[in-house]
C-alpha cells in the first residue's frame, strides 16, 4: 500500500462495510465517488506499491483467523482472482513482486512471489505473535511477544530494540509511520 500512489490517482479501496457484505470495492474517483466491485468476498485488502494489483484474504469467519485465511491477489483494473497461499496477509514488498505473510502453523513470516504459482516461499523468520508488520522499507519486523513490543533487523535477525508493554494485551498490531516526503 502507497497511500502517495493511492491519493494522487484519486483512487481509493474500501471493504463493504454492509451487513452480511465481504466484498472489495474500488473507489475510482474520489471527489464524484464512482464505486465498482473488485471481488464480491474478501477481507483487509492491500494494494500493490505499483497499484497494479490487490492482495486481500478470504476467509469463512468475519473475524480475523491465523488458522484460516487464504490470500488471494486479483488485478487493481478487476479480473479473476487468483488462489496465492494459505496464511495472514503482512504486506507487499516495495516492487511489488513479492507477499508477505504469515503462517499459523509453524510460526513463521515468509515471501513469497506472486506472479509464480510454482515459486517456494522464503522463510523469513520465526515469529510467536499472528500479525507481525514488516517496516514500508523491508528493512525491519515488529512483533508483540510475552508482553513486549519487538523489533528485529530482517538483514540479520538480531534484536534492535525491546519496549515493555503497559499492559499485557491478547493482540496488538503494530503499525509502522510512512515516511514523509521532503
Amino acid at each position: 500500500f502507497n497511500p502517495e500512489v493511492m491519493w494522487e490517482a484519486q483512487t481509493a479501496l474500501t471493504q463493504a462495510e454492509q451487513p452480511g457484505s465481504k466484498g472489495i470495492e474500488v473507489i475510482d474517483d474520489l471527489e464524484s465517488g464512482t464505486v465498482r466491485s473488485l471481488v464480491s468476498y474478501g477481507h483487509y485488502p492491500r494494494w500493490s506499491p505499483d497499484g497494479r494489483h490487490i492482495a486481500f484474504v478470504k476467509s469463512v469467519y468475519f473475524f480475523r483467523n491465523p488458522w484460516n485465511e487464504h490470500i488471494h491477489i486479483v488485478p487493481a483494473a478487476g479480473g479473476d482472482p487468483q488462489y496465492l497461499c494459505h496464511g495472514v496477509l503482512l504486506g507487499w514488498s516495495q516492487d511489488s513482486k513479492h507477499i508477505y505473510y504469515y503462517r499459523a502453523q509453524d510460526q513463521c513470516v515468509y515471501k513469497r512471489p506472486f506472479d509464480d504459482p510454482n515459486a517456494t516461499a522464503e522463510r523469513i523468520l520465526y515469529s510467536p505473535t499472528y500479525f507481525p508488520s514488516i517496516s514500508p522499507d523491508e528493512s525491519r519486523i515488529a512483533y508483540q511477544h510475552r508482553g513486549q513490543l519487538i523489533v528485529k533487523d530482517l538483514a540479520t535477525l538480531d534484536t534492535v530494540v525491546t519496549w515493555q508493554l503497559p499492559i499485557l494485551p491478547l493482540y496488538y498490531h503494530a503499525s509502522w509511520r510512512v515516511p514523509q516526503r521532503p
